[in-house]
């Protein structure tokens, strides 16, 4: 358990730093950041550690005051959005993948409804059923089934937020949140628009910020073309909101070509790399975005670098019939070898230039690794091949 206690340390050092102003720090022992699991999920919302799921939240605070020694480190970190919470194990977060550049402060439209008393108090959601679509006022009835029978809801959405909306009951005491996405833009963008005046460019302009933190980059788009078009007198401010768009739907991008990558879809990531390192993007945006294309040029480097490893390799090699026996496990390399299985041969890569390692020991590095993994290279010739004969032992190597 105490093996963790580096990782959360960095991972304090780094969400910890600057997000809060001074008067802040006084007021709340929680931090705010963005967290990729293992998995792909990217969560936002406050952050907390817990050493159990029924045990107390540490904070940033308390967290700062615990020094590289027992108690056990708190391993569950705990993520609220305000709307929903996410437990996940410390082990499933993805090495470094922590984000504090995050708006603590999201864009929120908060919407008036008329409300007919108190009404009943919902502890317990049953059965929920005839759930009518929201109409053009954020307003929509539903039937709940209580332990006292079924019971006619009026609810209406008071918060509209870039993640989720707030929903109360109007005629009972019920409050609750959905996800933004769940619910069609043209309802949310016809709310949005009967708060925001359309000759006020501030509130226009708001309305663009909103789009972008709520990923809507497309209408986001759209709205600031139409406000410099219709504000001439705007276009300083304009030019600011459209470098802030630009450089998130920038990091968005960057990050479904991530995931991309990760699929193993390496054409389309690369491709759309390197359009997307042709466009005016911020400097640390622009900076990921290029080295992202770079990673893949200095990938495809390597790759020829391998094989023409292996061939002055074998043609260092003064035994005849072991030549014979190497080639069809260089053809099968050749064929094969692309950005998903180079890591296959780290070993064999990183052992380049070592005199201590004979030719045959170098070349055993790179086939017992494309078998068995870099880690578990050898350097053994005779094990390597070994290796692929245990593989597929109806093909055994003669």
């Amino acid at each position: 358990m105490n093996a963790h206690r580096p990782q959360i340390l960095k991972l304090l050092l780094i969400l910890t730093a600057g997000l809060f102003p001074v008067g802040d720090l006084c007021r709340t022992s929680i931090w705010a950041g963005e967290v990729q699991l293992k998995n792909g999920t990217i969560v936002t919302g406050n952050l907390w550690l817990k050493s159990s799921l029924s045990g107390p939240r540490v904070g940033r605070k308390d967290m700062l005051a615990v020094k590289d020694a027992p108690p056990v480190p708190h391993n569950i970190l705990m993520i609220d959005n305000g709307w929903q919470v996410t437990y996940a194990s410390m082990l499933q977060v993805a090495g470094n993948q922590f984000n504090d550049n995050v708006v603590l402060k999201p864009q929120a439209f908060l919407i008036k409804h008329q409300k007919t008393g108190q009404g009943q108090i919902i502890a317990e959601v049953g059965t929920v059923r005839d759930v009518q679509p929201f109409d053009e006022f954020g307003r929509r009835r539903l039937t709940l089934e209580t332990q006292k029978g079924s019971l006619q809801v009026i609810q209406g959405i008071t918060q509209i937020e870039p993640d989720h909306v707030v929903v109360e009951g109007l005629n009972c005491q019920w409050k609750t949140g959905i996800s933004l996405k769940a619910i069609p833009f043209a309802t949310i963008d016809g709310l949005l628009r009967k708060q925001v005046k359309a000759n006020n460019p501030a509130g226009r302009l708001g309305l663009v910020g909103f789009y972008r933190q709520a990923g809507y980059f497309e209408e986001a788009f759209k709205e600031l073309s139409a406000v410099a078009i219709e504000f001439p007198n705007q276009q300083a401010r304009c030019e600011v909101a459209r470098e802030e768009l630009v450089d998130q739907w920038g990091r968005e991008v960057l990050r479904e070509l991530g995931r991309r990558r990760t699929a193993g879809q390496h054409k389309v990531a690369e491709e759309f790399g390197k359009t997307l390192s042709k466009q005016p993007l911020g400097g640390a945006v622009l900076e990921d975005t290029r080295k992202f294309v770079a990673d893949y040029e200095q990938s495809r480097r390597t790759i020829e670098k391998a094989k023409n490893l292996l061939i002055d390799g074998q043609a260092k090699l003064k035994d005849a019939k072991l030549i014979e026996r190497l080639q069809p496990l260089r053809s099968e390399i050749n064929e094969q070898l692309d950005f998903e299985t180079l890591p296959r041969l780290d070993a064999f890569l990183k052992s380049e230039g070592d005199t201590q390692l004979t030719t045959e020991q170098h070349l055993a590095l790179a086939y017992s690794g494309w078998v068995v993994g870099a880690a578990n290279a050898v350097t053994d010739l005779d094990q390597a091949m070994r290796y692929w004969d245990a593989r597929s032992p109806q093909g055994a190597i003669l």
